[in-house]
């Protein structure tokens, strides 16, 4: 399971739209991980994902949201598919992609963090 995995890695699993609007309230960068349980992309990379939370631990708080499950935080984020990945500081939108590559979620971390 895809949560499982990332939470053992130091993500976040966002519960409720509340627990999202509190998250988006800290000044941190935070790396927003969207995807839906079923997501084969997100089985195939969570190794690659987990690693990634290691490498920025303590530069970027890292989450991961079922987008099955609260569907109302897809929508509010405008998320077009899973997984979708976003990288917000406090509420303001820095960054999105779709991409899945581990070279181009990294791109966009780092463009961010140097």
């Amino acid at each position: 399971m895809v949560s499982k995995h990332l939470s053992d890695a130091g993500y976040e699993i966002i519960r409720s739209f509340d627990e999202f609007k509190d998250l988006l309230q800290d000044s941190n960068l935070t790396f927003c991980h969207f995807a839906a349980p079923s997501c084969k992309q997100s089985a195939r990379i969570v190794d690659h994902l987990a690693k990634l939370a290691e490498d920025f631990d303590h530069r970027i708080r890292f989450v991961f949201i079922n987008t099955q499950r609260l569907t109302e935080i897809a929508e509010y984020c405008e998320v077009s598919g899973s997984p979708f990945f976003q990288l917000y500081c406090g509420s303001q939108l820095l960054d999105e992609t779709d991409e899945y590559e581990d070279e181009e979620v990294r791109r966009v971390m780092l463009k961010h963090t140097l």
